[in-house]
């Protein structure tokens, strides 16, 4: 999966690189032929959700789970757009 520049920058400053790959992972099963995505992380007390979403307002199509991350308090999102990943200000 292609990512920007920004989104290179994100995973290498984050240490992201997982949340990365969790996208990618996807892009083969649930979101095949989905040419719109966002993918958001909320992270709360060291522990996240990772949701995708056709669009914002849309049912929620994949859910997971995470136990346990560094990532500090907040919401993070990439979107994917024709199969490149890419931060929102990058739209």
């Amino acid at each position: 999966m292609p990512v920007t520049d920004g989104v290179q920058e994100f995973a290498e400053i984050a240490k992201a690189y997982w949340f990365i790959d969790l996208i990618a992972s996807y892009q083969f099963g649930k979101t095949k032929n989905k040419p719109y995505q966002v993918w958001t992380l909320k992270v709360r007390d060291s522990k996240g959700v990772v949701v995708m979403q056709e669009d914002y307002g849309t049912p929620i199509l994949i859910r997971q789970e995470i136990p346990y991350t560094d990532f500090p308090d907040g919401t993070f999102e990439v979107w994917i757009e024709n199969g490149v990943a890419l931060l929102p200000s990058e739209h």
